[in-house]
């Protein structure tokens, strides 16, 4: 019993330990700062996350997308999933490397 105990908390601490991170940020949109949240996703590669983001706010949600700069822009639709009100929302995937940070897609 013990060893079983032993075995669920370890592959639950691994779990967590390898959990994507999200932290509350200032990004640059439109050339001002606004807040904004930004993911690491490890493992991954930008068009993977990218088609991920899409079918999530497009199928899952039925939302309609546009392009604003290098976001791809939801403006002005509800979103029951942050509330009954509409929202604009951006995203944009970018790659961040030991050498120097590629551009934003």
């Amino acid at each position: 019993m013990k060893k079983l105990l032993l075995l669920i908390a370890t592959v639950c601490l691994v779990s967590f330990a390898s959990a994507q991170t999200v932290k509350e940020s200032t990004v640059s949109f439109n050339k001002t700062q606004v807040s904004g949240y930004l993911a690491n996703i490890n493992g991954y590669s930008m068009d993977v996350v990218d088609l991920a983001m899409r079918t999530k706010l497009e199928k899952e949600l039925s939302l309609k997308s546009s392009k604003e700069g290098n976001y791809r822009a939801y403006l002005n639709q509800p979103c029951g999933v942050f509330g009954p009100d509409s929202y604009d929302i951006y995203y944009n995937v970018s790659e961040f490397g030991k050498k120097k940070t590629k551009p934003p897609r």
